[in-house]
């Protein structure tokens, strides 16, 4: 019922009293009544019910969640989930059969509802508080990567931007790397000022190499501005040319050339990033004279093989992990002090041990001591605080260490995807504690929408929680994103 100043309100009766005449005529129909389940008789509304209030079992206020999953359901689908032509064959249903995934039903919204319908009264959510709770988390999620097509006129945030790989023009074409790596620069950079969003730097990377009308990225992407460049390196001599577009008009708002030599590459990334804060938000509030790239060493070179490490490390494959390590290694024989070589390496370690491409034993030690010589040199960077947290937890069993480095890492940079996966996958999951797992998952994937890697995660956590169904989604979403991801059609 609506109340005069527009309030909704249940008004449930009840009943107090019935006579058997009364009883009787309404256990032969699917009348609104709703009775209490007494001495062994079923009472109530069939299409509503329970399986204990079905089964004429005691029931608590987890059958009321029950009941209004169901009701949930109908708002969402318009469709009953446990559908009938009789009060007998709906009951049956409720039994029996777990309710079929409509495909207008979104999948985060799904993986709710099908919590309440769940048949063990354990399984489902144990107080309406937690319902509320989760739908209110809802609220606050973007639209899932699988409906950004459908769903088109979902507004990107004002100063949000996506900067794609750059392309590579030089003679030799062996710069591939390079524009990688300066293109993951810039986002790093972007991301330090808190006026803008910045899409995940490996979400971009998924559309390297494809010719994609820019307004489909900036949908894809959720972004309302597009960085596109190229690069080209010939000798000592370097020439970087880059574009501003607007994503929902496809025009270009700025571009610019750089032409320098290779000494100068820390200043071409820096004057890039002060251009693009500028044109993006005049009014930002930033200091432009200060620098956005502040470079962790002076040796060029021992940058250049950074760089080379960081592409091998982004491949997730075991080749690509061990040749990452001997080029960070690389690195640090040239500049032992490069923390951010060292935060590398401690990545690469862990992921051989996580992947089991290499005994946990050997690798894991190795990972801690990098993360921790990485933050003795830089305690802000939140890379060594996760792979330091991932060692804590999944390797020494600390799990109380391994969340506070987690927290901390997210604390120095709550955009960093990683940080909210894996504190998830290695501590939260680990522990059962399922519902702080899907929210990281969720701020992960909010990130990071194209990623199969966090579609998986959510998959799993999902298992682990017993929501099979909902878990059988997410995983299939990772094989949408990436046709022939193996981890996916393992899990």
């Amino acid at each position: 019922m609506i109340t005069s100043d527009g309030r909704a309100k249940i008004l449930d009766f009840g009943l107090a009293k019935m006579t058997t005449d009364d009883a009787e005529q309404a256990l032969d129909t699917d009348a609104p009544t709703d009775l209490r389940t007494q001495m062994g008789t079923v009472m109530g509304t069939a299409a509503y019910m329970s399986p204990e209030q079905v089964r004429a079992q005691t029931v608590d206020s987890r059958s009321d969640l029950f009941s209004l999953g169901i009701i949930l359901w109908r708002m969402a689908t318009g469709d009953h989930p446990f559908p009938g032509t009789s009060r007998a064959e709906r009951m049956a249903t409720i039994l029996r059969d777990e309710p079929a995934l409509k495909g207008k039903l979104p999948r985060e919204l799904h993986a709710v509802l099908a919590r309440c319908l769940e048949k063990n009264p354990d399984r489902r959510f144990q107080a309406a508080s937690e319902l509320r709770d989760s739908l209110r988390e809802l609220r606050r999620q973007p639209v899932s990567s699988s409906m950004v097509t459908e769903m088109s006129h979902i507004a990107a945030p004002d100063n949000s931007i996506a900067v794609m790989p750059f392309r590579d023009l030089s003679p030799d074409g062996d710069q591939e790397y390079f524009c990688d790596g300066i293109a993951e620069e810039l986002s790093h950079a972007l991301g330090k000022v808190a006026e803008i969003r910045v899409a995940a730097h490996s979400s971009a990377l998924r559309f390297k190499g494809r010719q994609i009308d820019v307004r489909e990225l900036g949908q894809a992407l959720g972004v309302n501005s597009v960085l596109e460049g190229s690069v080209r390196k010939s000798g000592d001599l370097l020439r970087v040319t880059v574009q501003l577009i607007e994503a929902a008009s496809g025009y270009e708002s700025w571009s610019e050339r750089f032409d320098r030599t290779w000494q100068n590459v820390f200043e071409i990334q820096d004057d890039i990033a002060q251009r693009v804060v500028g044109e993006l938000q005049v009014k930002l509030g930033v200091d432009f004279g200060s620098r956005l790239i502040r470079p962790q060493t002076a040796n060029l070179e021992a940058y250049n093989i950074y760089l080379r490490a960081r592409h091998e490390a982004n491949r997730r494959t075991a080749d690509g992990l061990a040749r990452s390590i001997e080029l960070y290694e690389q690195a640090l024989g040239l500049d032992s002090n490069y923390a951010r070589a060292h935060a590398g390496a401690a990545d690469s370690y862990a992921l051989l041990g996580i992947y089991g491409e290499e005994p946990a034993e050997n690798v894991m030690p190795r990972a801690r001591q990098a993360a921790q010589k990485a933050l003795q040199l830089d305690q802000s960077l939140a890379e060594a605080h996760t792979s330091l947290g991932c060692v804590q937890s999944v390797f020494d069993w600390n799990w109380e260490s391994g969340w506070n480095s987690f927290q901390r890492a997210i604390q120095l940079a709550p955009d960093y995807p990683l940080g909210h996966q894996w504190l998830a996958m290695n501590n939260l999951v680990p522990t059962g504690r399922h519902e702080e797992a899907l929210k990281s998952l969720w701020a992960a994937k909010r990130l990071d929408p194209l990623s199969p890697v966090i579609a998986i995660s959510i998959g799993l956590s999902l298992y682990f929680a017993r929501a099979y169904e909902a878990a059988v989604v997410e995983i299939q979403e990772a094989l949408r994103l990436e046709e022939g991801f193996n981890p996916a059609r393992f899990f």
